[in-house]
Order: structure tokens, then C-alpha cells, then sequence
């Protein structure tokens, strides 16, 4: 074989790998998503910008803070319909406020704090409704768990520190990821939430 021929050989050769790594990458999802998809997302998982009632006076964590405080981040679904409770009041019997507990299939967390399967029941105050994500059947969420130390096993979020997971596994800041909030962090909207459990591990 002459030297023309070993040439167009070894021009096919690297024609078919560059085409094989074209189409593997076109096939392969993005490592983040862009900043279109974001916002035509942002309909379905909103950003929240006020985090407690008028009357509440309460410091803005930040979200090194809230790692710090917070047992572990945990990665979960909704699965279905809430208890209610009522807290009444001790004397005449008063209505005083309503909450309700979403069961929460944990996926993972950050800590190994829990067990993946495991289902937590996700408190949430009727005064604070309006400023924080609301679960529904399917919701896939990560946020910063408290848990109950009278009643193990529930739990509750705030809006800061929490993300919406999409079903593609992409994950959503229901925050402002502000320098204020965030720290020099950068922001995480847009990753793959098995990225962002690695981000928000306890340090030390």
C-alpha cells in the first residue's frame, strides 16, 4: 500500500473518531444546565425573596451558617397528602395556628445522617406557608434538616438553603444566591444535584 493510500486510511480513521465523539457528546446531558433552560424553569420552581411573615425578625442565614447548624442536606420526594394539626389554646379553646406534615422519601444526604428510603414528615406552620416552597406528591427537593429532637423522624425547611431537584436530576435555587447568602460560593442553580450534595457537606 502506497503512501497516498495509508493517508486517506488514516483520514477515515480519525474522520470516524471525531464523528464517534461528536455523537457522544450530543448524546451525553449537560454537565449544567444553560441560562434559557433556567428561566423556562423558573415558572414551575420559583425563587422565593422573603423568608418569614411581617411581624417575624429574623437574620438572613447564610448558607455556610445553615450548614453548620442544620443536622444534614437531604435529598428526597414528596409521596403524599399532609396530616393536619391544630394547636389550640389552653384556656378557651381557641384556635391559635394550623401546620401540615408531608411524608418526605429520603434519597440521599449530605451526612449519612439518614437512611435512603426512609420517610420523614416535613412540617410546615400555616404563618410561614407563603414563604417557603410548597411540597406536592412528586416534588423532589434538597434542603437543610432540622430534626425534631421531641419527635425524631420530623423535620422542617426554610426557603434558604433549599433546592428544587427537576426530573432530570438538575437542581434549582429557591433563593437568591446572593454574595449575602452565599459567601463567594458561587451560585449552584443549574447543577446536577449529586454536584450540589457534594458542595454542601459539613466541613472539618
Amino acid at each position: 500500500m502506497g503512501k497516498r493510500e495509508w493517508t486517506a486510511v488514516l483520514y477515515l480513521i480519525l474522520t470516524s473518531v471525531l464523528v464517534g465523539l461528536g455523537i457522544w457528546r450530543v448524546g451525553r446531558p449537560p454537565e449544567r444546565l444553560s441560562e434559557e433552560r433556567i428561566g423556562e424553569l423558573r415558572g414551575e420552581y420559583p425563587v422565593y425573596t422573603e423568608f418569614c411573615p411581617p411581624l417575624v425578625d429574623m437574620k438572613t442565614p447564610a448558607l455556610d451558617e445553615l450548614i453548620d447548624l442544620c443536622d444534614c442536606f437531604v435529598y428526597g420526594e414528596f409521596i403524599g397528602e399532609p396530616e393536619r394539626r391544630v394547636r389550640w389554646g389552653s384556656l378557651v379553646g381557641v384556635e391559635l395556628r394550623e401546620s401540615y406534615c408531608y411524608p418526605f422519601r429520603v434519597i440521599a444526604d449530605t451526612e449519612g445522617y439518614y437512611v435512603p428510603g426512609e420517610v420523614l414528615l416535613v412540617e410546615i406552620d400555616g404563618w410561614w406557608a407563603d414563604y417557603k416552597p410548597q411540597p406536592r406528591t412528586g416534588l423532589r427537593m434538597v434542603f437543610g434538616s432540622y430534626e425534631s429532637r421531641e419527635t425524631p423522624g420530623e423535620t422542617g425547611y426554610m426557603a434558604i438553603g433549599t433546592y428544587y431537584v427537576t426530573e432530570e436530576g438538575y437542581v434549582l435555587a429557591a433563593f437568591p444566591e446572593n454574595e449575602r447568602i452565599m459567601g463567594g460560593r458561587g451560585d449552584y442553580t443549574g447543577l446536577k444535584v449529586e454536584h450540589l450534595l457534594k458542595r454542601l457537606r459539613k466541613r472539618g
